[in-house]
C-alpha cells in the first residue's frame, strides 16, 4: 500500500486521480492511501509517493503493507507521542543514511519537532543525513491521524511544459497538471489509446503520451493540428496520431479507442463552425459514445454541467468536479462511461 501526499489545489480531483491508478483505500485532508498503484506513473495531484508503513503505532507485516491503527490524540504532545510510538513499532532498516520529513495539515506540532523526535528513534539504527539521505521517512499529520511512509519518489513539477513554454501556444490552453490528471482519470496510460477530438495545442495528448498512452487527436483547425504535432515532437519524440476533422464526425471506427478527454468550446472562440455550444457538445459526446469501447471512460470539460447532454447520447455519469480558473470562469468536469445496452 502507498501513501500519496496530495496537492491542495483540488482535493477531490487529486483523490479521483489516485483512485484511477490504484485501489483507493482511504483519504483525508492532504493524503490518500492507495493499494498497488504504478508509482512510476507521475501523478499531477500528488507531491510524492511513499510506501505506507503504518499509523499511530500500527506495525507492518512482512509485505510492507501497514495496518491502519487507532487515530492519534488531539494535543500536540499526544500527536508527537503517537508518531514516536509508530516509529518504534516499525522494523524498518536502512542500507545507508536517512532523514525524516514531516507535513502537518491544520493545527498540530511543528514539522521540525516531529522530524527531530521521530528521527531520534531511527537514529539508533542508521546514520542521519539531512542534506542528501539515502532514504526519507515521511510523517503526515492530518485530522488527528499520524501516518508514516518510506518515500519512493516525488512527482514531477510540470513547469517545463507550461503552455507558454511550449513551441506552439495559444491563450486558454489547459495547464499540463490538469491535462495529466484528466488523462490519468480517463485511463490514458500504459498502452491505452486516448482520443482528444478537439485537441487544440495537444496538451492532453502530450501528457498521455508521456505516461505510455497511445495519443490520438483531431481538431477542426489545421493550424491547431500542426501546432499539436510540433508540441508532441518537442516533448514526446513525435509520438501520436493526428487528423484534421470535426469532432462531431470522427474518422474512426466504432469502439476503436480505449478512452477520451475533450475540452469543449467555452469562454473562447470555437473552431467548430455551425451550431451552438450545446449542439457542438451533443455532437461530440455522441461521437465519443460511438468510438470509445465499452467500459471505457470519457472525461468532458465545459463551463456548464453536461450531465443531461451526456445521458441523452448514451453515457452514465460516473463523477463530476469543479475547477476554478478565475473569478468569472469555473470548469465543470464530468467523468462518463458508456451505458450498458
Amino acid at each position: 500500500m502507498y501513501l500519496l501526499e496530495l496537492k491542495g489545489s483540488n482535493h477531490a480531483l487529486a483523490v479521483a486521480e489516485a483512485d484511477a491508478v490504484g485501489e483507493l483505500v482511504d483519504e483525508g485532508r492532504g493524503y490518500a492511501l492507495v493499494r498497488e498503484p504504478d508509482v512510476t506513473r507521475r501523478l499531477a495531484g500528488s507531491h510524492r509517493v511513499s510506501r505506507f508503513l503504518g499509523e499511530s503505532g500500527a506495525g507492518v507485516g512482512g509485505s510492507g503493507e501497514g495496518a491502519v491503527g487507532e487515530s492519534a490524540g488531539g494535543s500536540v504532545e499526544e500527536t508527537i507521542g503517537a508518531a514516536v510510538e509508530a516509529a518504534r513499532g516499525l522494523g524498518v532498516s536502512f542500507d545507508g543514511s536517512f532523514a525524516v520529513r514531516a507535513r502537518v495539515h491544520g493545527d498540530g506540532p511543528s514539522s521540525a519537532e516531529l522530524e527531530r523526535r521521530v528521527g531520534g528513534v531511527f537514529a539508533e539504527r542508521a546514520r542521519v543525513d539531512l542534506d542528501s539521505p539515502d532514504d526519507v521517512v515521511r510523517v503526515v499529520v492530518s485530522e488527528g491521524r499520524v501516518l508514516l511512509g518510506l518515500e519512493v519518489c516525488e512527482t514531477e513539477g510540470f513547469e517545463g511544459r507550461a503552455p507558454t513554454e511550449k513551441p506552439f501556444f495559444k491563450p486558454g490552453s489547459m495547464s499540463p497538471a490538469l491535462a495529466r490528471a484528466l488523462s490519468n482519470i480517463a485511463g490514458g496510460y500504459d498502452g491505452a489509446t486516448l482520443l482528444d477530438p478537439m485537441c487544440g495545442t495537444g496538451g492532453v495528448l502530450v501528457e498521455s503520451a508521456l505516461v505510455g498512452g497511445r495519443a490520438v487527436g483531431g481538431d477542426a483547425s489545421r493550424e491547431m493540428v500542426e501546432g499539436a504535432r510540433v508540441n508532441l515532437r518537442e516533448f514526446c519524440d513525435g509520438v501520436g496520431e493526428l487528423f484534421v476533422g470535426d469532432g462531431r464526425s470522427l474518422p474512426l471506427d466504432d469502439s476503436s479507442v480505449d478512452c477520451a478527454v475533450t475540452d469543449l468550446p467555452y469562454g473562447r472562440a470555437s473552431h467548430v463552425e455551425g451550431g451552438s455550444a450545446e449542439s457542438v457538445a451533443r455532437g461530440v459526446l455522441g461521437e465519443l459514445c460511438r468510438v470509445v469501447r465499452d467500459s471505457g471512460r470519457v472525461v468532458a470539460v465545459s463551463d456548464g454541467w453536461l450531465d443531461e447532454t451526456a445521458r441523452s447520447v448514451g453515457f452514465e455519469v460516473v463523477d463530476r468536479f469543479e475547477d476554478r480558473v478565475h473569478r468569472s470562469l469555473t470548469r465543470r468536469i464530468v467523468v462518463l462511461s458508456v451505458r450498458d445496452a
